[in-house]
């Protein structure tokens, strides 16, 4: 039988900063247990790649020899919705090719071969996504420097729904450039959300729900919520949820809710016609 070498890598979630971390500001990342399973299977062949996507075929080449394996991907980390599939597909793969070496990937050698991978997907990549992914727990993240720091937030049970509304990363970082000499307290204080969040990590849930969706009034007031996003919030907030707010650049994509059973929530939003994903920060065995 043929050798199997096999790395997962997790997703993540901004939990707190958004927009604001462009100005200086911190934010929060925090892993997802959904994410990406890469096996690299030995074969007597020029490398096998899943016709998937020209980018990641071209990022995948970059990492991988041209001659000796087949490679295969499972994931249940939704795709394209702001919660770092690329960078996971990225460092799982580069755990299954340590794998085929026969050596522990260091972090640092993970996170310097990630931007290998990632900047053939977004040419500039911060490296929050996959430093996340490499390191599977929370960072809190300046973007000068860059700086990480890791930071033992409590395992927190998060719903993840989907607004159907396309993602618009460009448009909205546009947006808050352009108004950022109007919003600069709006920027200030999201970055005061996330540090207060940083200091007391092991916070009530109820006290870190109350955090994340004054988090997304900021983010309504910087004009990168819609109507969707907000009667998401909102019924979440309704239905039991601690907090909650979108994710990502905004404009449409995600929005999640900290929750201790998802169960009525995501209930109510198939109901509502929108998909929801529940996952915890909890490092995945």
């Amino acid at each position: 039988m043929p050798n199997k070498h096999f790395g997962w890598a997790p997703g993540k979630l901004i939990l707190s900063g958004e927009h604001a971390v462009v100005y200086g500001e911190p934010a929060i990342a925090v892993p997802s247990s959904l994410g990406v399973g890469i096996t690299l299977e030995e074969q007597d062949t020029p490398l096998v790649l899943p016709n998937i996507d020209s980018r990641l075929t071209a990022a995948w080449k970059e990492i991988l020899p041209p001659h000796g394996y087949k490679l295969s991907i499972v994931s249940d980390l939704p795709i394209g919705c702001g919660m770092g599939s690329s960078a996971a597909i990225s460092i799982a793969t580069l755990r299954a090719l340590a794998a085929t070496k026969n050596f522990q990937p260091s972090f640092d050698w993970l996170f310097e071969q990630g931007f290998v991978m990632e900047r053939i997907f977004h040419g500039t990549p911060s490296g929050l996504d996959h430093a996340v992914s490499a390191m599977q727990q929370a960072l809190l993240y300046r973007k000068e420097g860059p700086v990480f720091h890791s930071l033992h937030l409590q395992d927190l049970q998060l719903l993840v729904i989907h607004s159907k509304e396309p993602k618009r990363t460009i448009e909205m970082v546009q947006h808050v450039r352009t108004q950022y000499p109007h919003n600069q307290s709006i920027i200030k204080d999201i970055g005061a959300i996330t540090a207060e969040i940083a200091k007391a990590p092991d916070m009530s849930l109820k006290n870190l729900g109350k955090l994340i969706t004054q988090n997304h009034i900021l983010l309504q007031r910087l004009g990168v919520s819609t109507p969707t996003l907000d009667k998401l919030v909102e019924m979440a907030c309704a239905n039991g949820a601690y907090g909650a707010k979108l994710a990502g650049a905004g404009g449409g994509g995600i929005c999640f809710a900290l929750v201790d059973n998802s169960e009525p929530i995501q209930s109510i939003a198939a109901k509502m016609g929108y998909e929801s994903f529940s996952m915890t920060t909890k490092e995945r065995p």
